[in-house]
C-alpha cells in the first residue's frame, strides 16, 4: 500500500462544453469545516476523488468497490453528524495499447497464459477469485479483450453529459460485463447496448457515435495528464488533489483517508 502527499494536477473536468484539462477547481478543497461544525443550512464538507483506471484491470474493480464500501462506513459512523459529499470522477489509462486498434480481440485466458505461463496464470486466477469474493466480486477469466480506448470514450462521454451518477452506472456496467460475465466490452453493439441501458443515449445514437471520432482528442489528453503526473500502472487514487493511493487498497485505507479529511485532520 502506498499512500504519499503529492502534487498530481488531477482537478476533475468540467462538467460541460468545455473538455479541456485543469480549467476548473475542485471545489470546497480548501475548507476547513468539519463534519461536526458544519453549519445548520450549509453545505457540508465536498472531497474530491479523481480514480485513474482501466475497465480491463481486476485491482480497478476492486478499488472501485472498496471506496464505495469506505464511503458507506463513513457515512454510517458519522452519524449523527453530517458526512462529507464526494465528487468521483474516473479517467482513462488504457493498459492494453501494445493492441494497436479497438477492433483486435485475443481470447482472454489465452493472452495472459502465453503472458505469464499457464501455471502462474492459474495461480493468478485463484488468488484473484479470493480476493475478488471478500470485495463482492465474481471474477472470471474467459471471454475475449481488447484494447480499451472506444469503451474509454463512452465512460469519458458519460461524465461529460451526466457526471459521476452516470459515469458510475455505465462503469459498474463495464466491469461487471468484462469480469463476471466474460463480455467482450471493445465490441461497439455491446458498448451501444450499454449506453442505452445506462440512460446515456440510445442505442442507434451510440453505435453511430463510437464508429466516429468524437471524444478520442479529449480522451488521449486526460491520458496524457496522468503519464505527465507520473502516473504508470493502475489503479491509481487521487484524493482532494493531493493525497495519492496507488493500487486497489482494502476500504480501510480509503475510509482512514477520508475520515480524517471530514474531521479536518488532513488539510
Amino acid at each position: 500500500m502506498a499512500v504519499v502527499q503529492t502534487q498530481p494536477n488531477l482537478p476533475p473536468s468540467p462538467i460541460s462544453d468545455d473538455t479541456s484539462i485543469g480549467t476548473k477547481t475542485p471545489p470546497a478543497l480548501s475548507s476547513n469545516a468539519t463534519a461536526a461544525e458544519t453549519p445548520k443550512g450549509k453545505e457540508p464538507r465536498t472531497i474530491s476523488v479523481v480514480v485513474v483506471a482501466d475497465m480491463i484491470c481486476p485491482w480497478c474493480y476492486i478499488g472501485l468497490k472498496e471506496i464505495e464500501k469506505a464511503i458507506q462506513d463513513l457515512s454510517v459512523n458519522l452519524l449523527p453528524n453530517t458526512p462529507p459529499k464526494f465528487e468521483i470522477e474516473y479517467r482513462p489509462y488504457p493498459l492494453n495499447t501494445q493492441f494497436g486498434s479497438d477492433d483486435i480481440a485475443v481470447e482472454k485466458r489465452a493472452h495472459y497464459e502465453k503472458r505469464f505461463g499457464a501455471d502462474r496464470q492459474h495461480d493468478i486466477e485463484e488468488m484473484m477469485k479470493k480476493r475478488g469474493r471478500e470485495a463482492g466480486i465474481e471474477f472470471k477469466f474467459g471471454g475475449m479483450m481488447r484494447q480499451t480506448f472506444r469503451a474509454h470514450r463512452l465512460l469519458w462521454l458519460s461524465y461529460r453529459r451526466g457526471g459521476q451518477a452516470l459515469q458510475s452506472a455505465l462503469l459498474h456496467a463495464l466491469y461487471r460485463a468484462y469480469f463476471e460475465e466474460e463480455k467482450d466490452i471493445g465490441d461497439v453493439s455491446l458498448l451501444a447496448f450499454y449506453a442505452d441501458q445506462v440512460g446515456l443515449m440510445k442505442r442507434q445514437e451510440a453505435e453511430k457515435w463510437l464508429r466516429s471520432g468524437e471524444g478520442e482528442e479529449e480522451v488521449r489528453r486526460l491520458v496524457a495528464v496522468a503519464q505527465r503526473c507520473g502516473i504508470t500502472g493502475t489503479p491509481f487514487t487521487v484524493v482532494d488533489g493531493k493525497w495519492a493511493i496507488s493500487g486497489g487498497q482494502e476500504s480501510g485505507v480509503y475510509y482512514k483517508i477520508f475520515e480524517r479529511l471530514a474531521k479536518g485532520e488532513m488539510k
